[in-house]
């Protein structure tokens, strides 16, 4: 009876596993499957997608044991830990330069120096922009994208209805955030639109109010011999930079009406022609031009203007992390969809038709292309030389606009603060929006409660 027993016991497994077999159990088709974050939404323009998939295909068949997958997920401060604590984060994902720290402190990101090197391109990456992805040891964590530095946007109509350009009919450049005060006030009153538009949320404010803190000598934090991290911007520099904040909004009236700005409502501001002044890095022009409709011929680029301190323009830049939760084969894979995207210091026929094929969306999308790169994160002089030979090809931009930017005269780049600078960003805008909204706000108290709140609710945890 036991025999008869254990037989059908075996049997009724048997059966089950075929059963199981027979009703779709997938079969590993031995491909690394590679899933690349910030990828197009289903809901994204389906021209986008379409030329996505056609990618996909194309790659696939130059390396067919290789599998790739799109995930919209893309970084976020608030949700990334969450994220990747449960093993949830695609093998590829873009984060900002201020995130690298943290995020190899705290395991998440893989350790990709070997699969860089394997496939040439440790030795072409700009050995600045790589120490950001690199820990103490030198190993590094992730494959830098792009850099930037910030400048200030100036609209050529709106300077010129107010008078404020020189001979040769260029704007007159504001050399001092003081003389930015005064243009901007001269701008409201001679043309009814505000002269300057400032973020105030979504760590937008922060962002751009850096600048002007540096260059009236602020330090917002400082790193202890035991390795902590302190907040030290409880100064008169910082009161006094806040305070040129209030008095653009209160004094000078150069400020829009509209008091919640993200970056992208800070775009649409200008871009309609509703701002004549804003600090941001040359990546705004696309924006301003395509989606917002401005001539690309009243966009003006010049440097940062200077204070006590000297001009400082904050330089940042994104890089792609690699899961750490995934092999080593799906990192190599992954860097290779990068470089099958551009990402490469060669500028092979595939390359070469990549970028093409990417200037030729961007002109069809009423956008526009530089005839060069202003920052590269690639040492190879043949590669950039290659790259501008390509894209002066379908430059549309008249440079002249720009000369005063490119060359970075008197400017120190510094990049961003080191711990915890998404956050800082916050405190900021919350600062900024208190004195913007009241015109009676107190500055010591307002420097006193982000220095507390910084200090407790962020560098401490960090600490």
């Amino acid at each position: 009876m036991m025999k008869m027993k254990s037989m059908l016991c075996s049997v009724l497994a048997a059966s089950m596993l075929l059963g199981i077999a027979g009703c779709g159990t997938k079969k590993d088709d031995g491909k690394i499957k590679v899933e690349i974050g910030n990828w197009a939404a289903e809901t994204a323009d389906p021209a986008v997608i379409e030329k996505l998939d056609k990618e996909v295909a194309e790659f696939e068949k130059l390396h067919p044991d290789i599998e790739i997958k799109g995930n919209a997920f893309g970084y976020d401060t608030k949700t990334f830990n969450v994220m990747a604590s449960s093993g949830q984060l695609p093998e590829t994902l873009d984060t900002f330069f201020t995130e690298m720290d943290q995020i190899i402190k705290s395991g998440y990101a893989a350790d990709v120096t070997d699969a860089l090197k394997e496939n040439g391109l440790f030795d072409q990456l700009n050995p600045d922009v790589l120490e950001i992805a690199s820990d103490k040891n030198g190993r590094v964590f992730g494959f830098p994208k792009e850099a930037y530095a910030i400048g200030l946007v100036i609209n050529k109509k709106l300077f010129k209805e107010a008078g404020l350009v020189e001979a040769n009919g260029t704007p007159k450049i504001p050399q001092t955030y003081a003389e930015l005060a005064e243009y901007s006030k001269i701008i409201k009153e001679k043309t009814g639109k505000a002269g300057f538009v400032l973020p105030t949320t979504e760590n937008g404010g922060g962002w751009v109010f850096m600048n002007i803190a540096w260059s009236k000598g602020v330090e917002f934090e400082e790193q202890q011999s035991d390795g902590s991290w302190k907040a030290v911007f409880d100064t008169p520099q910082f009161k006094e930079a806040i305070q040129y904040v209030k008095d653009m909004k209160w004094k000078y009236d150069a400020l829009p009406d509209n008091k919640v700005i993200n970056i992208e409502e800070q775009r649409k501001i200008f871009g309609i022609g509703q701002a004549a002044m804003t600090l941001a890095s040359p990546d705004i022009v696309n924006t301003l031009v395509s989606k917002y409709g401005m001539n690309k011929d009243d966009v003006y680029f010049a440097r940062v203007p200077g204070d006590s301190a000297g001009r400082y323009a904050q330089m940042g830049g994104g890089i792609t992390i690699f899961s750490a939760a995934n092999t080593d084969k799906q990192h190599d894979a992954a860097i290779k969809w990068l470089m099958f995207k551009g990402r490469t210091p060669v500028i092979d026929k595939d390359t070469e038709a990549m970028l093409r094929s990417n200037f030729e969306t961007t002109i069809s999308d009423g956008g526009v292309v530089f005839p060069k790169e202003f920052f590269t994160v690639w040492l190879s002089e043949e590669r950039n030389k290659k790259y501008e030979e390509i894209a002066a090809e379908y430059a549309n931009v008249d440079m002249a606009n720009y000369e005063d930017y490119a060359g970075f005269k008197d400017v120190t780049l510094r990049p961003e603060e080191s711990a915890c600078c998404q956050q800082l960003y916050a405190v900021l805008d919350g600062v900024i929006q208190a004195v913007i909204t009241d015109k009676d706000a107190n500055i010591d108290s307002l420097t006193k409660t982000a220095v507390n709140d910084f200090q407790k609710n962020h560098l401490d945890k960090m600490n």
